[in-house]
């Protein structure tokens, strides 16, 4: 579900984000992709440590989703560059505070013992 929103959010047409309301704070965009990825990142985590053998493995769980955040927030910068018909761009602003979310979500995980 996560996915889904990060997906979402990251291709709304350029046009239609100056609709939201709650978007409208300074420095939006780096505020949103952070909290898009620590969510995710968290989610997925604490996904893969309940649902998989890997519960005593962290590091491999931690591997994962740093590999799939990377992988996520590549692909969503790329769509953004080649979609035109969004007016969004492709940003390594957007990109490093989808990594700092990602790692900060991960440490948080790694730290919550539930």
């Amino acid at each position: 579900m996560v996915l889904v929103i990060i997906l979402a959010l990251c291709l709304i047409p350029g046009n239609d984000i100056s609709k939201i309301d709650f978007l409208r704070i300074t420095y939006e965009d780096l505020a949103v992709h952070f909290l898009m990825f620590f969510g995710f990142s968290s989610m997925l985590f604490l996904d893969l440590r309940r649902n998989t053998g890997l519960a005593h493995k962290m590091a491999a769980i931690s591997y994962t989703v740093l590999v799939s955040c990377i992988l996520l927030a590549v692909t969503t910068e790329l769509l953004q560059l080649l979609l035109t018909s969004l007016n969004r761009s492709a940003s390594i602003s957007d990109f490093l505070f989808d990594m700092i979310g990602s790692g900060l979500g991960i440490t948080g995980m790694r730290l919550i013992k539930l």
